[in-house]
């Protein structure tokens, strides 16, 4: 019987890979270095208004109504302070020699006194020339402090002189300051000057002198009287 076969040991199993070990860890904080994952963003447009923001249409609607009614009580006739106005005499006063009281009182005595000047030089104009007719420009000669315009213009102030003539009446209107005031005089040579002032006047011109309330009394200021002969 023959000799059993040598036995031939089994090889060794292979020996299990080493494990992995984990990369070292960076020096630093690596959150800055990390790559960067963008993720969409999803951005929402608010829905379009469907009209304007109704308080700003309120307050334009409220300005325009508040312009309309201011509008239409300027323009409406009758509403204005100078159209509620009726022109009426202020009483006749004789020159005054002390100083005035009032406002009023200074305006008014500023255009008598005004006329009075006026007058004078009316008054040396026609005893100067042999034509009944004065002329403006040289009444602008003989008292160029005061400016002469026809009696259709009206004076705007106690420097201006608003002129008219008929025949040889002269009849002149003067302005207080205030524009409500209105010194009118008329004169005839040989006769004695007469005198009204008129107040709540709109204008002051020569020729809306009035027909009634004239009087000898001369107003303005006592200083202010020229010399008799006009």
């Amino acid at each position: 019987m023959p000799p059993p076969a040598p036995v031939v040991p089994l090889a060794a199993p292979a020996a299990a890979p080493a494990p992995l070990e984990a990369p070292p860890a960076p020096a630093g904080d690596d959150r800055f270095f990390a790559p960067a994952v963008l993720e969409p963003v999803t951005v929402t447009r608010p829905p379009a208004s469907s009209g304007k923001n109704p308080v700003v249409i309120g307050a334009i609607v409220v300005i325009v109504l508040a312009v309309a009614i201011g509008g239409f009580a300027v323009l409406r006739p009758g509403t204005s302070s100078a159209a509620k106005k009726t022109p009426v005499v202020l009483p006749a006063r004789a020159p005054s020699n002390s100083l005035p009281g009032s406002l009023e009182d200074v305006v008014r005595i500023q255009a008598e006194s005004s006329r009075q000047t006026a007058l004078a030089a009316i008054s040396e104009a026609s005893a100067e020339g042999s034509d009944p007719q004065v002329d403006l420009h040289e009444l602008g000669q003989v008292q160029p402090g005061l400016t002469w315009v026809t009696g259709d213009v009206s004076s705007t102030g106690p420097h201006q002189v608003s002129l008219t003539q008929t025949g040889d009446l002269v009849t002149l209107a003067i302005a207080a300051s205030s524009k409500e005031v209105c010194a009118f005089a008329r004169w005839q040579a040989g006769t004695t000057a007469q005198y009204v002032t008129m107040g709540n006047v709109s204008s002051c011109r020569a020729v809306d002198a009035p027909n009634e309330g004239w009087s000898n009394l001369a107003g303005g200021s006592a200083s202010d009287l020229p010399g008799q002969g006009y």
